[in-house]
This record gives C-alpha cells, structure tokens and sequence, in this order.
C-alpha cells in the first residue's frame, strides 16, 4: 500500500517566528500534535508537543514569548506519496520519529504520515521489525 491512501492530507503550517502558545493553539484547533513550520515560503522543521514539552514547559518558559524557531526541530524529513509504508516506516525507525512530511511528485509538501497511520495498515509484529529496522519476510 501507499502513503497516499492513509495520510493526511492537511498540512498544518506555522511560522518560525509565531509563538509558542499560538502553536499550541493550532494544534488543539487541528488536533494535531505535529506542525509544519515554514520560513520565507520553505519548510524548515516541524515543532511536536514533544519539542514544547522538552524545550518550552519543562524549562519555565513562558509560551507566549518564545517563538517557534527556538523550540522546533530543524529540518524535515519527508517521504513521497507514492512510497510503499514500509518505505515511510523504516525512514521513522531510521531517524526516531513518529511522523513524516509527505510531499507530492513535484515536491510540494502534500500532508503528514505518522507512526498512528502506519499502525492502522501494518500487522503489529511487521511494523516493529520494520521499525528495529529487521529484515521482513512477505508471506508468499
């Protein structure tokens, strides 16, 4: 199967420079616990509730004054539509995440893929080997 039969196709953008509270605002308003953040029109990173947890809450920080840029992981890690879930499951395991930036055939960022998405389509047992990174034997 491909990532562009169970991903989510809604992008959730913020800008590096927004704070920290009005993140957490757009992630209760799109229940969603990852956003993309965007500087000068390009994805930069993606800030989890992880990352405000790590960087903002158990450090004292006061969300409204810090910005996005300083609490976000750097960089993004995407997959294509059109890869297998296995493809976009060993990129997690690989890397440690929990969700993907999925783009399109033209690079255009096009949603997200998470390790829920994954669960709901990977036999369990399969997807933790896959995520181990353990080679994988397809029934005949």
């Amino acid at each position: 199967m491909k990532v562009n039969k169970i991903m989510r196709r809604a992008v959730d953008y913020i800008s590096a420079t927004d704070s920290i509270q009005e993140a957490a605002r757009r992630m209760t308003r799109h229940r969603d616990g990852c956003l993309t953040v965007i500087s000068d029109s390009e994805a930069v990173g993606v800030l989890t509730v992880g990352d405000i947890v790590r960087r903002v809450v158990a450090r004292g920080v006061v969300p409204g004054e810090m910005r996005v840029a300083a609490a976000m992981t750097r960089g993004v890690v995407v997959c294509k539509e059109e890869d297998d879930l296995e493809v976009a499951a060993r990129m997690m395991g690989h890397r440690g995440l929990r969700q993907l930036v999925v783009i399109s055939r033209d690079g255009q960022l096009s949603g997200t893929v998470s390790i829920c998405h994954l669960i709901q389509w990977i036999k369990p047992a399969m997807l933790v080997a896959i995520l181990e990174g353990r080679p994988v034997r397809r029934p005949e």
